[in-house]
């Protein structure tokens, strides 16, 4: 997803969740790569983020005009993003995590931006999950509530079995998801 207007010299590579169609994330990163920012969304074998693990070493090589990465992922997405930060600290400036957590710690990562964007009433990435991911990320981290969100507020896709009952409008939890994402790339842009 390309912004019009000047060349972009931010990007984030996206990981869905797992089973989730790429395409269900297109109306909301979309909102995001309008405020000028290259967003690529991996299509991943299988519909498993953990099989495109490496996806975005490719995807930061074809694209040598972005300056600044971020790598964010929703869900199982969202760990799989945070399993190549952790490998590859040199090419990522950022992680954004919706609905998510790492596999592993990030915490000595002073020189990684990271945002952490949840719903209150996800019954997946329930918010004591999100709450017990803070001893694995840097300590600046912004963490980012949503109100009233549940995990399928962060794409298109519908229900999801095990989720929570939200309390405000899809449309609303997105404002908020949008806003704190573009946020964090923002804060990586030279």
């Amino acid at each position: 997803l390309t912004p019009s207007g000047p060349p972009p010299r931010t990007g984030l590579v996206f990981q869905p969740g797992a089973r989730v169609d790429p395409r269900a994330y297109v109306p909301l990163l979309s909102r995001i790569a309008a405020e000028g920012y290259l967003v690529v969304v991996v299509k991943q074998p299988l519909g498993i983020a953990f099989t495109a693990v490496g996806a975005p070493g490719w995807i930061m090589e074809a694209h040598p005009e972005i300056d600044r990465w971020a790598l964010g992922g929703h869900s199982l997405g969202g760990v799989a993003a945070s399993s190549y930060a952790a490998d590859h600290p040199a090419a990522v400036d950022g992680l954004l995590l919706w609905a998510s957590y790492p596999a592993t710690s990030l915490a000595g990562r002073e020189d990684l931006q990271v945002t952490s964007v949840s719903g209150s009433r996800d019954g997946l990435a329930q918010p004591s999950d999100i709450e017990d991911s803070r001893a694995d990320l840097p300590a600046d981290t912004t963490f980012v509530g949503v109100d009233g969100a549940v995990h399928a507020d962060f794409g298109d896709y519908g229900p999801q079995p095990g989720d929570g009952t939200r309390t405000i409008t899809h449309a609303e939890a997105q404002d908020q998801i949008a806003a704190a994402s573009v946020a964090l790339l923002a804060a990586l842009t030279p």
